[in-house]
């Protein structure tokens, strides 16, 4: 029985398979066809323009009424060109296609180029013969009946492989419905077939394991029958009952764990929002990797602030999982919520001040927090004891330090610093896992960013992808701390760079701290 399945199953993969490839094959020749049937179309419109030259040339002697004709015959030897090398096994399609060159060559030598040589030998006095002219027309009526023939054929030629098509599909859903008929007869005759050489006690056993299979585990197992037969049934009996136990205490850890991964995920999700507040002629892209896990300490934003403003910041609370990357996520909020009331960002950090008594005493939180105007590139920035901020004109880089400490158990202030962001310019934020990501040399360190920052490729996805690779990389693929890096570029415009912003003159002003 087993060997006629699988002689049922192998001839029908055979056959179908066969289906399948002479269909694909089909399907290419018909597409072949329907390509050259556009290509005869515009062979046709070729000889036209040819003719229409040459008689614009006659009737006003301007040359510029030969540039059709010198088009219309070289784009009538491209479409002869392309419909050999697309049917070079085709004889009739050939020969129709020698038909059409041959009776182009005749109406060209015989009545186009003379009569345009005669034309300009005659001058404007020059008008041909109604013989001449009516050799003209026979020779291109020619043409255009080779070229009406040749059209058919491919027609017929693009029918044949469609119908073709046609036939085989007809063929594999035939084979189909074959190997299922014969599959489904083949079970039914083995169904039949077992339950002749089952016995009662088995069948009764047999009908209670396949409810328990079926799902429906309370189901007891009859022990009925002989005595091994009773042994059978209470040895299939226990396993029913370890398995109800067991499934029991899996169900609840998969609750449990599901329930905690939901909320992991939707607070990952939360905390590396994709960027959304990148107006017109703007482009930013950002990116985490967590030392441990999937939750961080770390966290990133960009998000709109009214039609024209924008918001950039990178936040690294030390520690990681859970209790950091809910930290983070309270900060970011705070952030927010102090910019969305006109908050400069030096007075923005100096909110999160209150927040830092819930970390532990020797833990921190470091910030970089923008304010970017889209239309004008000024920029009002604060630096809570983070990592300097790049600013890349080209290839000058400007480091944008910190103007406070970080928050947490030190006292301070943050200013607020003002730069411009120039078209084709680049800001690129990141935390300290970057710099601290740690490798045979050392740290990864700052004059490796800022070389890979120098270097960097043109797009922001680009270059965060490079700066977390290498630094991970470079680490043997274990960071030691949250890696966090965020791009936000301005588009070049075609006038040119706007004046940069001179040093001397970026504003700062310090708002209070604890």
């Amino acid at each position: 029985m087993v060997a006629v399945f699988v002689l049922v199953i192998a001839a029908s993969a055979i056959v179908i398979a066969w289906v399948i490839r002479e269909r694909a094959a089909q399907g290419t020749k018909a597409r072949s066809y329907a390509v050259t049937t556009e290509t005869v179309a515009r062979l046709g419109s070729a000889f036209r323009d040819q003719e229409t030259g040459q008689r614009g040339f006659i009737l006003t002697g301007l040359p510029d009424f030969l540039q059709p004709y010198q088009d219309g015959l070289t784009t009538a030897a491209q479409l002869e060109a392309e419909i050999r090398a697309r049917h070079p096994h085709d004889e009739l399609v050939m020969q129709q296609l020698d038909a059409v060159e041959a009776a182009g060559g005749a109406y060209r030598t015989d009545s186009a180029e003379p009569t345009i040589a005669a034309r300009r030998a005659g001058g404007a006095g020059y008008m041909p013969d109604n013989p001449t002219l009516a050799r003209g027309k026979a020779l291109f009526d020619a043409v255009r009946r080779k070229l009406a023939a040749l059209g058919h054929t491919v027609d017929q030629r693009y029918a044949d492989q469609l119908a073709a098509s046609s036939r085989l599909f007809r063929v594999q859903v035939t084979a189909l419905v074959v190997s299922v008929t014969l599959l489904v007869v083949l079970l039914g005759l083995s169904t039949i077939a077992l339950r002749r050489w089952v016995t009662r006690p088995l069948e009764d056993i047999a009908d209670a394991v396949g409810k328990v299979e079926a799902g429906e585990l309370s189901t007891p197992i009859p022990r009925e029958g002989p005595e091994d037969v009773r042994s059978l049934a209470r040895a299939v009996d226990g396993m029913r009952i370890r398995l109800l136990s067991e499934i029991d205490l899996a169900d609840r850890a998969r609750k449990a764990v599901e329930q905690r991964a939901a909320i992991v995920l939707e607070l990952q999700t939360v905390l590396t929002p994709e960027p959304s507040g990148v107006p017109a002629g703007w482009s930013a892209a950002a990116g985490l990797r967590p030392a441990e896990g999937m939750l961080a300490g770390d966290c990133y934003d960009l998000v709109r602030l009214g039609e024209d403003r924008m918001v950039a910041m990178v936040l690294d609370i030390a520690g990681h999982g859970a209790v950091a990357a809910l930290t983070a996520l309270r900060c970011r909020e705070a952030l927010r919520a102090a910019l969305r009331s006109d908050a400069d960002p030096g007075a923005a950090l100096a909110t999160l001040d209150p927040l830092s008594d819930d970390l532990a005493s020797d833990l921190f939180l470091t910030a970089f927090l923008a304010v970017v105007d889209a239309p004008t590139g000024t920029m009002r920035w604060a630096n809570a004891g983070h990592p300097a901020a790049l600013l890349r004109h080209g290839e000058m880089l400007e480091e944008l330090g910190a103007t406070g400490p970080a928050i947490g158990p030190f006292p301070g202030s943050w200013r607020t610093a003002t730069t411009a962001i120039q078209p084709g310019d680049d800001l690129v934020l990141y935390t300290d896992g970057v710099a601290e990501a740690r490798g045979p040399d050392g740290f990864f360190g700052a004059d490796r960013i800022l070389a890979a920052v120098a270097r960097g490729p043109s797009t922001p996805a680009q270059l965060v992808d490079r700066l977390l690779e290498e630094a991970h990389e470079y680490a043997g693929g274990r960071l030691a701390d949250d890696a966090t890096a965020l791009v936000l570029h301005r588009e070049s415009i075609g006038a040119g760079r706007q004046p940069a912003v001179p040093l001397d003159d970026r504003s700062a002003e310090a708002v209070g701290g604890s």
